[in-house]
């Protein structure tokens, strides 16, 4: 994952049970924002598989927070969507 699909990403494209992230936002430089939209290329989606560690991690992050799936995963400090 590049830096913009791992900051866009949301807690409904992290699938704990089976270990996997599926993302389909892309940046648009012009904007400078996130969006979810039709990807180019049929390869441009994918499924990523994520290590037992990092689910360990993630499921920590999602219990010592109300989150919803559409929240985002990484936040700054005031808890909003971050952005370098």
């Amino acid at each position: 994952m590049n830096i913009w699909e791992l900051l866009g990403l949301i807690w409904c494209d992290v699938d704990l049970d089976n270990r996997t992230i599926t993302n389909q936002l892309i940046h648009n430089k012009r904007l400078k924002i996130l969006m979810l939209a039709d990807l180019r290329t049929s390869s441009s989606y994918r499924v990523i598989s994520i290590p037992k560690v990092l689910i360990n991690h993630l499921k920590e992050i999602k219990s010592n927070r109300n989150v919803s799936d559409l929240d985002y995963v990484v936040l700054d400090k005031n808890r909003d969507m971050y952005i370098p």
